[in-house]
């Protein structure tokens, strides 16, 4: 377990939510106005992002770009702009979760901070991949087209696997807590 006082524990509460705050206002710069997803939508018919697949191949990177406007392709760079916020925001708040619960729990919540950082690498590199994808195109980067789908795999199979030990060392946490209650017999009632 990590020791944390109370007073720090609070701080990182506060830092936690505004964090996540930050993030929850570039989600909805990115997904809801103009700038970013609706507009996106608006000019591409739909089309949506290709950040939001779960994996995808070199061609069919370059389909989504063949088959988006240059405007379009400029809203998705753009997109990446407020994205680079976004994601540093819900690193943030991650590892900030993370730090809450291991000083509640246990000494293993720092795997669930190393697997936020695994994250924000893999969606990093995602975004730098695309980015420089579309800016080259026509010409076709394979590498980068390759990168930018292995990154968008990695990056939701990271993003499981923290909610998946956020959510077991909340179970184990009440669990114990619970426990913990009827042995000093809290539970039995007055």
């Amino acid at each position: 377990m990590i020791n944390i006082d109370k007073k720090t524990f609070k701080i990182l509460t506060v830092c936690c939510a505004v964090c996540a705050v930050i993030a929850v206002i570039a989600f909805i710069v990115m997904d809801f106005t103009n700038f970013g997803l609706l507009g996106l939508n608006k000019e591409n018919g739909n089309q949506g992002l290709i950040d939001a697949l779960f994996h995808y191949d070199g061609d069919t990177l370059y389909s989504y770009i063949n088959g988006t406007s240059i405007e379009g392709r400029n809203i998705v760079l753009n997109i990446h702009k407020v994205d680079y916020v976004f994601m540093t925001f819900v690193f943030l708040t991650e590892v900030l979760l993370a730090l809450l619960v291991a000083s509640k729990i246990n000494k293993y919540g720092i795997l669930a901070v190393l697997i936020a950082v695994a994250e924000l690498i893999a969606d990093i590199i995602e975004d730098i991949s695309i980015d420089k994808c579309i800016n080259a195109f026509p010409t076709q980067l394979a590498g980068f087209s390759q990168s930018a789908g292995n990154g968008a795999l990695a990056k939701w199979i990271f993003t499981v696997l923290y909610c998946v030990i956020i959510i077991a060392f909340l179970v184990y946490y009440f669990i114990k807590k619970r426990k913990n209650k009827k042995s000093n017999g809290d539970d039995v009632p007055r």
